[in-house]
């Protein structure tokens, strides 16, 4: 019952993607994390002792294990916008050899356990007595595969988080508001698949002895479910913020050069150091810009717009602000409408929420949390201390 329905969900978000139109490898990439989750999800309906569906479904869990961390990883890059050219995933050496080739050895054992000969595939997985150099090999094989495969989701799972973390550093310091760029639900998402594997791993091993603590196969099914409903309904709405690098369609090492030596001088010399004395200066024209021009009373002002508007690199404005405002683009932008807000609270009698939208906060939550933290008390706290008509 369950598996039927996580793979009319899968079905769902397939026939989504093409409805989407063209998103090259990102599209590919959600389908296939969503159809390997699905066909894990039909494992005990295909589990029927000698049959050749439970011989296929077990002979594919180390390539599919194997495979999942991967193009999670790979999901990730492609949201954050790292390893991203022209809207497709460039790896260095290095990082094929991370990445593929332990999916590669795993696809070997999965070989290897399918064609193996029926009463050798009992003995080792159903407990049957049996034994030859065949078993004994893929047995090994196996559980070194296992523990190996253990420490690899481990570092995966330190990487994504680092990932995650720079990422939250970079939207702070390049846009004003968040809406549509977090992505907590992707950290549940990661929470969920690890949850899943302990789950599954304990109901393997002690089923019969934890069931009246809720440990059951079905349980594994149901949290598969989640998984795909979750990731279907959120990856298919999640847009890319940076899109990466773009090169001319040139292809091979002239066009991976001009990332490094190609553009304007802007570009070349976009990472050298400024000046004391010229940070200052770009300083006086942030403030000038942001707070005088009121150009925060734009909901979606970011970093790349104030750059353009004072015509430098968007290197140069970061280092002012961390050098010379001592804060964010995004912490600036947001004292500028706080001290707005804050004049409007004392000086009209417009509701939290139309002063919020006024200075450029695009919802009351947002407003909230930032007046908060800035002030110490809620707005109609401050309101109430300045003696100000109520809300």
């Amino acid at each position: 019952m369950l598996s039927g329905v996580t793979l009319g969900m899968c079905l769902l978000c397939l026939s989504r993607l093409l409805l989407q139109g063209e998103r090259g490898q990102l599209s590919m990439i959600i389908a296939v994390i969503v159809l390997l989750f699905t066909w894990l999800s039909l494992g005990n309906n295909l589990m029927v002792e000698g049959s050749v569906f439970a011989k296929l479904f077990i002979a594919s869990i180390p390539t599919v294990f194997y495979l999942m961390l991967p193009l999670v990883f790979f999901y990730q890059q492609f949201l954050v916008g790292n390893q991203i050219v022209n809207n497709k995933i460039v790896l260095q050496r290095k990082s094929v050899i991370l990445h593929v080739v332990p999916t590669a050895i795993a696809m070997v054992l999965s070989l290897s356990i399918l064609f193996m000969p029926q009463g050798d595939f009992e003995a080792m997985f159903f407990g049957d007595a049996n034994s030859s150099i065949w078993l004994i090999i893929n047995a090994l094989f196996f559980g070194v595969l296992f523990i190996v495969w253990i420490l690899i989701s481990i570092l995966y799972i330190i990487n994504i988080i680092s990932v995650s973390r720079v990422y939250q550093q970079k939207l702070i310091e390049s846009f004003s508001n968040f809406s549509g760029k977090t992505l907590n639900w992707f950290a549940w998402f990661v929470a969920l698949i690890c949850f899943t594997w302990l789950y599954s791993l304990t109901a393997l091993l002690a089923e019969d002895a934890l069931s009246r603590f809720y440990v059951h196969s079905w349980g594994v099914e149901f949290l598969v479910l989640i998984i795909v409903w979750f990731f279907s309904l959120n990856s298919i709405q999640q847009k890319p913020v940076f899109p990466g690098a773009s090169l001319p369609e040139k292809g091979g090492v002239e066009a991976k050069a001009e990332i490094v030596v190609g553009g304007s001088d802007q570009t070349l010399y976009a990472n050298s150091a400024l000046s004391d004395e010229r940070l200052a200066q770009i300083a006086q024209k942030i403030t000038a810009a942001v707070r005088g021009q009121q150009l925060y009373l734009n909901p979606d002002f970011s970093a790349a717009d104030l750059a353009s508007h004072l015509g430098i690199s968007a290197h140069y404005l970061s280092q002012a602000f961390s050098k010379q405002l001592n804060t964010s683009f995004y912490g600036f932008v947001n004292t500028c409408r706080i001290a707005a807000a804050k004049q409007q609270l004392k000086d009209s009698e417009n509701t939290v929420l139309d002063i919020a939208l006024r200075v450029g906060f695009n919802s009351r939550s947002a407003f909230y949390n930032a007046f908060r933290k800035e002030v110490g008390v809620t707005p109609v706290a401050f309101r109430k201390s300045s003696n100000t008509a109520p809300q």
